[in-house]
């Protein structure tokens, strides 16, 4: 699991890339930082994208 895997809003996004910003220097921290980072951003888009159809669904049952 990455350092960004319960998150799923911009603001948290946002919020992670300010923490984690200026630990980017650091070899060993570098590509933990970065896959946080497109997992959040992911995870962003796909509720934006399938929020509208799953709220619908849900509905329906």
């Amino acid at each position: 699991r990455y350092s960004g895997a319960i998150f799923r809003t911009e603001k948290q996004l946002q919020e992670f890339k300010e923490f984690f910003e200026p630990l980017k220097n650091d070899p060993s921290l570098t590509r933990a930082i970065e896959m946080g980072e497109r997992e959040i951003a992911g995870r962003v888009d796909l509720i934006k994208r399938d929020k509208t159809a799953i709220d619908k669904f849900l509905q329906n049952l």
